[in-house]
C-alpha cells in the first residue's frame, strides 16, 4: 500500500466522516502506544505526585497529542488549535462527530429496516450489512436485541426463501449466531 492510500485510510476526513472507523484505529494505536490511558482519562494528572510522575504524564500526553493532531486532516487540525491536551482533542470528536441526535437515531433505524436481501446476492455479505447497522444503532444507544435481528432477517427473504423461513419459525428458539 503507497504512503498516500495509507494516510487516506487511517486519517480521519471531515468532509467524509466515518467517526466509528477512526476511533477503532486510534483508540488501537494508541492503546499500542501506550497513552489510551490519558485520552480516556483513566489516568489523569495529580499535581501532588513527584517530578518524575508528572514528567512522564506530560510526555506520555504530548505523545497522544501528536497521534491524535496527526490523524486528523487540516480542516479539523485548525479547530483542534485552540486544545492543549490529548483528551481535549479527543472529547472534541466525540462531541462532534459521534453524533447521538435523533435525526441520526432515525437514519439508522431507517437503514436497519429498509435493508432487504435480494435472490442472487451473498448471503453472508447480507448478514454483514444487517450486522454493521444493528452495531451502529447500538452505539447510538439504540441496541437491536438478537430477536428483533431475527424476525427482520426471516421477513427481508424473497420468496424464494420461503423453506427456510418456515423451518425457522417452527424452532422453539433461534438466536443470531444459529443463522
Amino acid at each position: 500500500m503507497s504512503r498516500s492510500n495509507w494516510k487516506d485510510c487511517w486519517n480521519f476526513d471531515s468532509r467524509k466522516p466515518d467517526f466509528t472507523a477512526w476511533q477503532i484505529r486510534i483508540r488501537a494505536l494508541l492503546e499500542a502506544e501506550g497513552v489510551w490511558e490519558i485520552v480516556n482519562k483513566t489516568r489523569q494528572f495529580n499535581s501532588y505526585w513527584d517530578r518524575q510522575c508528572r514528567q512522564e504524564f506530560i510526555s506520555h500526553d504530548k505523545k497522544a497529542f501528536k497521534l491524535l493532531i496527526n490523524s486528523l486532516d487540516d480542516a479539523t487540525v485548525k479547530v483542534m488549535g485552540k486544545y492543549e491536551y490529548s483528551w481535549l482533542v479527543y472529547e472534541h470528536m466525540e462531541r462532534v462527530y459521534a453524533s447521538k441526535d435523533t435525526v441520526s437515531i432515525y437514519h439508522a433505524r431507517a437503514s436497519f429496516h429498509n435493508l432487504k436481501y435480494k435472490d442472487g446476492d451473498d448471503m453472508q455479505s447480507y448478514i454483514n450489512d444487517l450486522d454493521e447497522k444493528a452495531e451502529t444503532l447500538a452505539r447510538l444507544g439504540r441496541p437491536i436485541d438478537d430477536e428483533e435481528k431475527v424476525m427482520h432477517m426471516l421477513g427481508s427473504l424473497p420468496d424464494s426463501w420461503k423453506n427456510l423461513v418456515m423451518v425457522c419459525q417452527n424452532q422453539k428458539e433461534l438466536k443470531w449466531r444459529d443463522l
